[in-house]
């Protein structure tokens, strides 16, 4: 990928363009909102080299609703899934005082009473937060941010003139023969529907027109898609999972320097391009580097093993909790990890926190008179810290870090088999 300071060099020429692939914009209202911001504000930096493909708008305004709906539900989720916490808490903790009815303990009623009257306090507590989270909560201002940035552009004609009838007939056809040989961009793309497979296509037939519409000799293509028809890539190591993105297919260099002599193009992510560039422009935040770089699956791979562990020791020590009735636990045949529900980032002193909710498959072998068999899920709650320092002073931490904290099963569904 490009170096720094080559990056630096075109950016300060008035020859460069940077292309925005949709799925970039669209990021723009899944990251968090100071991520977001940090961003925006870096494309207003450079705002007059950037031009968008029309296919891009196409994909953009067909998206969008469903994304924004997604931030918003989002937020809303989030104070939907505390609640449920509280609830469920509730429900959890009248059943086991129903079941210390037996023991007569001094107090019991007023002890109860206390407990529910603060999980009442907790919930009001939840419900607050839009009041004190202000605009990021209720508001959602940054789809209205990313509207106006998309708005100025067309406003300024840095946006692609629509591919005729004719042209994208010919593309399609085109489109037919390259994937049937796997020939870049789009052929991973072969299974979707109609004409959507050719997306990809689209958008590199106008960047190949590009230089000769614009008169620009440097073109910066600004994509997180990360797939093996967009990109070459080399292996780290031995893991063959794990690879690091060098520039374009060889086969698109070829056909783009073809088509444009004397023209250089380079690919990014939007991860490579916020670090070069708020370093440029003097916007660099550790916070947002952290955002983009921290990896969740690879996270969530390494520490795996130990959440499960947990999960074992929290089932067998509080078994009567989960299984509704005096019984142990002997042995946790399966925990397997199945998803991920939610992410959560949010900044902290000195760094990031990112709550993730990881549900998991449980079979339990409890044993009395009868085997008995249970099946379900549980979802877990860990918390991942992230120093600043630790990440600056290690640039390979956020691939390394394997420590979370605050762990707890926060909702479960356990039945006899």
């Amino acid at each position: 990928m490009i170096k720094y300071n080559e990056f630096e060099k075109k950016l300060k020429a008035k020859d460069t363009m940077i292309i925005l692939d949709t799925n970039v914009i669209l990021d723009l209202a899944r990251y968090s909102i100071y991520t977001s911001k940090n961003i925006m504000g870096i494309f207003y930096k450079c705002s007059d080299l950037i031009w968008i493909p029309n296919q891009v708008i196409m994909e953009y305004n067909k998206n969008k609703y469903q994304v924004f709906g997604n931030l918003k539900k989002k937020y809303s989720n989030f104070e939907k899934d505390l609640k449920k916490i509280i609830d469920d808490s509730k429900e959890k903790f009248r059943k086991i005082f129903k079941n210390s009815e037996r023991y007569s303990y001094h107090g019991r009623e007023k002890y109860a009473s206390n407990i529910l009257k603060k999980l009442d306090e907790a919930i009001v507590e939840i419900e607050s937060y839009k009041d004190f989270a202000g605009v990021e909560y209720e508001d959602y201002s940054i789809e209205k941010d990313i509207e106006k940035f998309v708005d100025d552009l067309k406003n300024k004609n840095q946006v692609g003139c629509k591919i005729g009838f004719i042209e994208k007939m010919e593309i399609i056809k085109e489109g037919d023969l390259r994937y049937k040989y796997s020939l870049p961009p789009g052929f991973e793309d072969d299974k979707k529907d109609g004409i959507e497979k050719f997306g990809d296509l689209f958008v590199w037939k106008e960047i190949l027109k590009l230089p000769s519409l614009k008169k620009v000799n440097n073109v910066i293509f600004i994509t997180n898609d990360e797939k093996d028809d967009w990109w070459d890539k080399e292996e780290l190591g031995k893991v063959e999972e794990t690879k690091i993105l060098l520039n374009l297919r060889s086969e698109l260099y070829e056909e783009f320097t073809e088509m444009n002599p004397g023209v250089s193009i380079d690919f990014m992510t939007i991860k490579t391009f916020q670090e070069y560039a708020s370093r440029l422009y003097n916007m660099f935040e550790s916070q947002v580097y952290i955002d983009l770089n921290r990896d969740d699956d690879s996270f969530i791979h390494r520490v795996n093993e130990k959440i499960e562990e947990d999960i074992q020791d929290d089932l067998y020590i509080n078994s009567e909790y989960y299984l509704g009735f005096d019984m142990d636990i002997d042995c946790v045949e399966d925990c397997t990890f199945m998803r991920e529900k939610n992410v959560y980032s949010f900044l902290s002193e000195g760094g990031i926190c990112i709550n993730y909710e990881l549900e998991y498959r449980v079979e339990l072998h409890c044993d009395s008179d009868d085997e008995h068999i249970f099946v379900g899920t549980v979802v877990v709650s860990i918390d991942r810290c992230i120093d600043i320092i630790e990440v600056e002073n290690n640039h390979k931490y956020l691939n390394e870090d394997n420590e979370y904290c605050d762990f707890s099963i926060i909702a479960y569904y356990i039945e006899q088999y």
